[in-house]
């Protein structure tokens, strides 16, 4: 099997033979994650397992990463470790409703294929944290700001000469 994570997989072929996939990716590669990265090196490792639920082709998996983030707080490299549970159900194209089982996600696929790289990318970017900063106790600190001269405006005081016109 190819490792290429551009490789489209046959999801009916998958779940017809109830497959066990397992995928490993360059974090390089991952077009629409590698941006968010402070460094892109690393990989991301998944395995997902295929199947039939409710008329619906679906997998369940897990995908590892430790993703080199920018730290909001110092502004330093921080590892932020992910580990997703994930349940998909495939549908194609765009569909508004797609309905699907419960507590599954719809991935869209397009010709009945879906790439390596956009089931582990989907979700490692949705588990992706808000604010990525080092742990309570890691000694991180916010680093102070550039000192830099304000320059101060004179006040202006549109209304300092309404009282003199009030008293006539």
């Amino acid at each position: 099997m190819s490792r290429d994570p551009a490789e489209k997989l046959d999801v009916a072929a998958l779940v017809a033979e109830g497959s066990a996939l397992e995928i490993e990716c360059e974090l390089k590669d991952l077009t629409r994650l590698a941006p968010l990265l402070r460094e892109q090196r690393g990989s991301a490792h998944a395995r997902f397992r295929f199947h039939e639920l409710a008329g619906f082709a679906a997998a369940e998996g897990q995908v590892r990463a430790t993703l080199a983030l920018t730290c909001q707080r110092c502004l330093d490299e921080v590892a932020v470790p992910l580990e997703v549970e994930c349940r998909l159900f495939f549908v194609e194209g765009e569909q508004v409703d797609p309905g699907g089982p419960a507590d599954y996600e719809p991935v869209v696929m397009h010709d009945g294929r879906i790439s390596r790289a956009e089931l582990v990318e989907d979700e490692l970017i949705l588990a992706l944290p808000l604010i990525a900063t080092h742990g309570e106790g890691s000694g991180c600190m916010v680093r102070p700001a550039a000192a830099t001269p304000v320059a101060r405006e004179s006040t202006q005081r549109p209304f300092a000469g309404l009282r003199e016109l009030m008293k006539d």
